[in-house]
């Protein structure tokens, strides 16, 4: 299972803010999104499989993507890729 570090660039994402911070909207006090790019350190993990059929290789791949902001929880996101090789 590999992982590390993550330096992550997003833009017109909506939060979460944390409980009772200002500037959210609506009973979970999200904040409206935001034009221009932020960007946030965090950490990854992740890992997949492959399959070989002669020279084609058919694979999937999972990774959990995290980061903090100060005013916010934890923001997650999962990609999976489903992918082919041809050697």
């Amino acid at each position: 299972m590999p992982g590390g570090g993550s330096y992550t660039m997003y833009k017109n994402l909506p939060i979460r803010l944390n409980p009772g911070e200002p500037g959210g909207i609506g009973a979970l006090n999200i904040a409206p999104p935001n034009p221009s790019w932020q960007h946030a350190w965090g950490w990854n993990a992740g890992g997949g499989g492959s399959v070989m059929f002669g020279r084609t290789e058919i694979f999937v791949e999972g990774r959990v993507v995290a980061f903090n902001t100060t005013n916010a929880p934890q923001a997650r996101q999962f990609p999976i890729v489903l992918g082919f090789n041809i050697y």
